[in-house]
């Protein structure tokens, strides 16, 4: 029994199953690795529309692989964008569809929403994270498979302020001996550690 599963069909309660290893346990997604193509967000055919349409038998499930599941983008910058990758596998003989539900307003830009999935292809949903505000982010994003089956993965920030930081906090401006012009010359390097642009002056 996963904890990150916020539901599923009564079938696949008594199994414990959903899309855990797609029959490779302990496989691994990379959650920095952005998928450039992107599948139809609805079935068009009447195949389709039949196939995204039908409920799974845990045996079916166990063919389908997502993740990570758990995504952390660790420390960022308040007003920055940031995005990671949800990973879906579906090694069944047919299309499936897998739609993002209910998606907080710090990743309302998550793209695309759905995806119809053709058999055996993988599919990756770019989760895209941006707050206007500080705070800690921990939240189970619900995902559902062919209308059906609900699972959840965890995303969690840590949204921090632009704090810009001074190789120096004091500078002395002393003339030398052997110093005969009218102006000395001090650095003092600005470092930006965060992942947003900072104007300043």
């Amino acid at each position: 029994t996963d904890p990150l599963f916020l539901k599923t069909t009564a079938a696949n309660d008594a199994d414990g199953g959903g899309p855990q290893g797609g029959g490779k346990k302990g496989r691994k997604f990379d959650e920095n690795r952005l998928f450039k193509r992107k599948f139809p967000a609805q079935p068009k055919t009447g195949t389709e529309i039949t196939e995204c349409k039908a409920q799974l038998s845990p045996a079916q499930m166990e063919q389908i692989a997502a993740g990570p599941k758990h995504l952390s983008f660790n420390q960022v910058c308040i007003h920055s964008t940031n995005s990671k990758c949800l990973a879906v596998s579906n090694n069944l003989p047919q299309a499936i569809l897998v739609s993002l539900d209910c998606l907080p307003e710090e990743l309302r830009t998550c793209y695309p929403s759905s995806q119809v999935i053709p058999p055996g292809a993988t599919a990756g949903f770019d989760v895209v994270f941006h707050s206007n505000c500080i705070q800690a982010f921990r939240k189970n994003i619900e995902y559902k498979i062919n209308g059906h089956h609900s699972f959840a993965f965890l995303v969690d920030a840590e949204v921090v302020p632009l704090q810009l930081s001074l190789s120096h906090a004091t500078r002395s401006f002393t003339f030398s001996a052997d110093n005969n012009t009218f102006e000395v010359c001090k650095t003092v390097t600005v470092h930006n550690p965060g992942n947003y642009e900072a104007d300043f002056e």
